[in-house]
């Protein structure tokens, strides 16, 4: 066999292999891509939220996807009405509210709003793994319920607006949305 004829077998072999690697490459990059996922409406993960038969395992994420999505710091009560278009989330929920504040907590009371706690779906049960911190402005009167500015039950409270709010998820991180934006806590 010539030189000129073993290199050019040589560039062939090469040349297969680069190829080999290149559709290699290509193909895997393929295997990754997907198409975009499209954030759910606030309808959807309503959807999801109020279905019953779904586990809290289900539902809480969509509730957390409403709020994170769907429902901005400062928001009033009637804009926050408007999303929830009359589910009763609440009834269905443990809600605490802070009369004085202890221990370690992603939110804080100030003097000038009303901070609450919500285990979502976990009513007559022992907890929730999805939590919710939600503070009020001022405009929440004392006696006032989380109720009463969520609905979908009497009127709005008026002068109130949803200041900040934490979700926390027990065995995940906790997310602080407020006037700053969208944070993690600690």
């Amino acid at each position: 066999m010539s030189l000129s004829a073993a290199w050019s077998a040589f560039g062939k072999v090469n040349s297969m292999r680069w190829l080999s690697l290149l559709l290699f490459l290509v193909l895997l990059m393929l295997e990754g891509c997907q198409p975009p996922v499209q954030p759910l409406t606030a309808e959807e993960l309503l959807k999801i939220a109020r279905d019953t038969t779904k586990t809290r395992d289900e539902r809480g994420p969509a509730m957390f996807r409403i709020f994170a999505d769907h429902i901005p710091p400062n928001s009033s009560s009637n804009q926050v009405r408007e999303i929830f278009d009359g589910f009763d989330w609440l009834s269905e929920s443990e809600v605490h509210r802070f009369g004085f504040q202890s221990g370690v907590h992603p939110l804080w009371i100030d003097g000038k709003s009303s901070l609450f706690r919500v285990d979502l779906f976990a009513k007559d049960t022992v907890s929730s793994n999805w939590l919710m911190y939600i503070r009020l402005s001022g405009g929440c009167p004392e006696g006032a319920e989380l109720a009463d500015f969520f609905g979908p039950k009497g009127d709005a409270i008026t002068d109130a607006t949803l200041v900040e709010f934490a979700l926390w998820k027990r065995d995940g991180g906790i997310e602080i949305f407020d006037a700053a934006g969208r944070h993690r806590w600690k």
